[in-house]
């Protein structure tokens, strides 16, 4: 029994990477200005379907006593509620702005472990979301949109090196 929950710890922890790079994708393809015909509201009903999922897969990952996978999940799943919320409600944004900012400071803080730990290609990954959260909360704060272009860049970037993590973890190939 002991193996299988660790066993969907695993998928579990597979699948929010799998939706972490989903989720960064379409936020840098937003930002980046590339759908010219786009709804926040629709945008807000992708994060809250990712909220969702994510929430359900971490349930597993806590399960599975990944302590790091589930303090990753949790800040990811914290982020996808403050945005979706944000996004359909459409009102206090400003507390989905400080969501954001907060969160940097736990991906700055996960990535200096990260790095003390040696896993290069797990720094890179979370050390593209510290400029991707702050330059966000700058932009939403500011109003200046060339931030969230620049983000939106990050972002993009960020959702392939998830895309590349979780098919390599998914084939059991481990990356430095």
């Amino acid at each position: 029994m002991e193996q299988l929950i660790e066993h969907a710890g695993h998928v579990a922890m597979n699948t929010l990477l799998w939706e972490a790079a989903v989720v960064l994708w379409v936020i840098g393809m937003m930002d980046l200005g590339v759908s010219k015909r786009h709804d926040v509201k629709d945008f807000g009903y992708i994060l809250l379907t990712a909220a969702i999922m994510e929430t359900i897969a971490m349930m597993f990952v806590i399960a599975s006593g990944n302590i790091f996978g589930a303090t990753s999940a949790a800040a990811f799943v914290f982020l996808l509620w403050a945005l979706a919320f944000g996004l359909l409600n459409g009102t206090n944004r400003v507390v989905t702005y400080h969501a954001v900012l907060l969160t940097s400071f736990y991906f700055t803080g996960a990535t200096i472990y990260l790095a003390s730990k040696g896993a290069l290609f797990l720094t890179v990954m979370f050390g593209l979301l510290v400029p991707i959260t702050l330059l966000l909360a700058l932009a939403s704060y500011t109003e200046k949109h060339s931030l969230g272009k620049i983000a939106g860049g990050f972002s993009a970037i960020d959702g392939i090196l998830f895309f590349i993590y979780s098919l390599c973890s998914a084939i059991g190939y481990q990356l430095p």
